[in-house]
């Protein structure tokens, strides 16, 4: 979450690029503060397994692997270096094939 006295377009852009998952631009009131960060734990904790689901180590399909333990990603057998946004898609994607 970026928050920040710019509030340009461009400027949303390229925090949202880089990886935030919000951006709020100044002034901002503390309802809305407190309803996004509320939004973000929700987002955070909404994949989390509970206690009596099972789910496995890692994820094989083909020649990729992800290591759910370590998130890491090798593709045949050399390391793929991923920001977390990007491994938590690529999971969903071979999760979901």
């Amino acid at each position: 979450m970026i928050i920040s006295a710019r509030g340009s377009d461009l400027d949303k852009a390229l925090g949202l690029g880089f990886g935030a998952d919000d951006y709020i631009s100044k002034p901002i009131s503390m309802i809305e503060l407190t309803a996004r960060v509320h939004a973000a734990i929700r987002r955070a904790t909404q994949y989390i397994p509970t206690e009596n689901q099972s789910t496995p180590n890692t994820i094989h399909f083909k020649e990729l692997s992800l290591d759910l333990n370590t998130f890491s990603v090798q593709v045949k057998d050399k390391n793929v270096q991923l920001t977390s946004k990007e491994f938590h898609i690529l999971k969903l994607f071979m999760t979901n094939h």
